[in-house]
């Protein structure tokens, strides 16, 4: 969790409308809770059949591009209608509702398989 919070945190501070160089700084630092996507897919792995793992996995990271490419398109039509930096604070807050909703899922424990997953197995 923390590296997820960590991933939308230093966008709350482009409300203060920071300067090129603070406003790399702060993309910088967030651009570390990316690492937090490592655990995620440990649990891919733990979670699939490995008969369709690669499949999973290869869905996964489709999907993931995808809605990153939906919130970057998202925040750049709202900067049309917004300052620029109201709109990436506004995706930060967005990010931190994402992980605030995805919270229980993504603090039970690895080997925790839903009830209502059919694999066959």
């Amino acid at each position: 969790m923390p590296l997820f919070t960590l991933m939308a945190v230093p966008y709350l501070f482009f409300a203060l409308s920071p300067g090129a160089g603070v406003a790399t700084v702060l993309v910088a630092v967030a651009s570390f809770g990316f690492a937090g996507h490592l655990g995620t897919q440990e649990r891919y792995v733990a979670a699939v059949p490995e008969r369709v793992r690669g499949q999973a996995l290869g869905l996964a990271g489709s999907g993931t591009m995808a809605g990153q490419a939906l919130a970057a398109s998202g925040t750049g039509t709202l900067a049309e209608f917004v300052p620029v930096s109201a709109a990436m604070a506004l995706a930060g807050v967005a990010s931190l509702v994402a992980t605030a909703c995805l919270y229980p899922a993504l603090t039970r424990p690895a080997g925790d398989r839903a009830a209502s997953r059919t694999d066959g197995s």
